[in-house]
């Protein structure tokens, strides 16, 4: 068995609840609110419940947590580091003979941070499709969403498998 424990607002708790059931997290208890209104929520999952799937389904939970997550910091770190580099080219060119190589770093780092700012504003765009898209897929393969049964519930085929339908049939 496995536990999550996370500090949620009180308001949020239901909402944050049905979230976490798409990647098989169960309600199991909450603490006592505190003063700034949040309050700590247990959640549990078995993993023989989802037999090979689990793997998955903790994947897709990472993904999730990171696409919610996206900030430009990488995006402003490296222009950061092109910045200082750009600077150390214009004071090292009297004194160093290889001053060029601060050039060359710089723009490399700003044609990175230049990448990684696109990289952050395609995906900003695209976020709420992708989330939707990875909160369905861990539905299915969790069985929060029943469209479908779980695979861990098919029996496999066999000879007989059919056997009443060819009785028809004929």
């Amino acid at each position: 068995m496995e536990t999550k424990k996370k500090r949620v607002k009180i308001h949020k708790i239901e909402s944050n609840t049905a979230l976490y059931s798409h990647f098989g997290w169960k309600y199991s208890a909450s603490e006592e609110a505190r003063p700034d209104s949040t309050v700590l929520l247990v959640l549990e999952r078995d993993k023989k419940d989802f037999g090979r799937d689990y793997g998955k389904i903790k994947d897709l939970e990472r993904q999730y947590e990171s696409i919610e997550k996206v900030s430009p910091i990488a995006a402003l770190v490296t222009a950061g580091i092109g910045v200082v580099l750009y600077i150390a080219y214009f004071f090292t060119r009297p004194t160093f003979e290889y001053y060029i190589a601060f050039l060359y770093l710089a723009l490399t780092f700003f044609a990175i941070a230049a990448l990684l700012l696109a990289n952050m504003i395609i995906l900003l765009i695209s976020k709420k499709k992708l989330l939707k898209s990875i909160l369905n897929d861990a539905g299915l393969l969790s069985g929060a969403i029943r469209l479908f049964p779980l695979k861990n519930n098919i029996l496999e085929e066999k000879e007989n498998t059919w056997m009443i339908r060819n009785n028809f049939d004929n």
